[in-house]
């Protein structure tokens, strides 16, 4: 074999090498941000499911009962009050 065509092996061989590493690297990385994703989606589904039985265990009134249920959510979550000099309607 000639010294040209071990050089242009070897250099093929270097580059196969570098794109086989680069892949690698870049699953690993992957599989480290799907981890992590999945963790942060299991941390939000327990806050959700948290939340959710705090909403539950709520005391109902007597008054509450009789709305309609739009109604009732009027009451439970008033929104921003404004101001008096605000100018767009209420």
């Amino acid at each position: 074999m000639s010294d040209k065509t071990i050089l242009f092996f070897s250099f093929l061989g270097i580059i196969g090498a570098g794109c086989a590493m680069f892949i690698s690297w870049r699953l690993r990385k992957i599989s480290a941000q799907k981890a992590a994703a999945e963790q942060r989606a299991v941390t939000a589904f327990e806050e959700m499911n948290r939340l959710t039985r705090q909403l539950r265990e709520r005391p109902k009134t007597g008054q509450f009962d009789a709305l309609p249920p739009g109604e009732r959510l009027k009451v439970m979550y008033p929104g921003v009050k404004r101001g008096q000099g605000d100018p767009r309607p209420s």
